[in-house]
């Protein structure tokens, strides 16, 4: 009889975390929908509420996950411990990517970012490591900078952007 029945509640505390992380996303969308509204004849593509709307809805997908976390039991949450020299390496290439943003532009940094952080984590394949970070860094700015004309950091480094500008505008 030491087993869990199915849909019984176990981890209280993931379960509560989702909730109340479910509460702030449908708060949030409440707000930026409201907002938006109120903005008479502002298409969404320019709305300033667009981007506050997008991480509301992810923060509604991972609130429902944390909500089914605490059905589950406890030997399939078990996580690995912290390896505070792998997150300090990990907040420095952060601050690094930071720093170098304002000198090589989003497009490169983001690139090199991509790039440093693949070859820390261990992937050693060339064409992973030449496309992934240049594809990805790519696609973020025709999104944001393209899509959503969101002024992203530039530079006169910034190859990168500077030759998808060329391409697609």
């Amino acid at each position: 009889m030491g087993k869990t029945k199915q849909g019984r509640l176990i981890n209280k505390a993931s379960f509560i975390e989702g909730c109340l992380f479910l509460l702030a996303a449908v708060l949030l969308i409440w707000h930026a929908l409201h907002q938006h509204a109120s903005l008479k004849g502002v298409d969404w593509a320019l709305s300033p509420y667009l981007f506050p709307l997008l991480v509301s809805l992810c923060l509604l997908i991972l609130s429902v996950f944390f909500i089914l976390e605490g059905f589950q039991p406890s030997e399939a949450r078990m996580k690995p411990p912290l390896r505070w020299p792998l997150v300090l390496i990990t907040l420095i290439c952060a601050l690094a990517y930071f720093f170098l943003m304002q000198v090589a532009g989003f497009v490169l940094a983001t690139a090199c970012f991509l790039l440093a952080m693949l070859l820390f984590l261990g992937e050693r394949r060339a064409l992973v490591l030449l496309l992934l970070p240049m594809l990805f860094s790519s696609a973020l700015y025709f999104l944001f900078a393209r899509l959503l004309h969101v002024l992203l950091p530039t530079s006169p480094m910034d190859f990168l952007r500077q030759a998808l500008d060329l391409l697609f505008f």
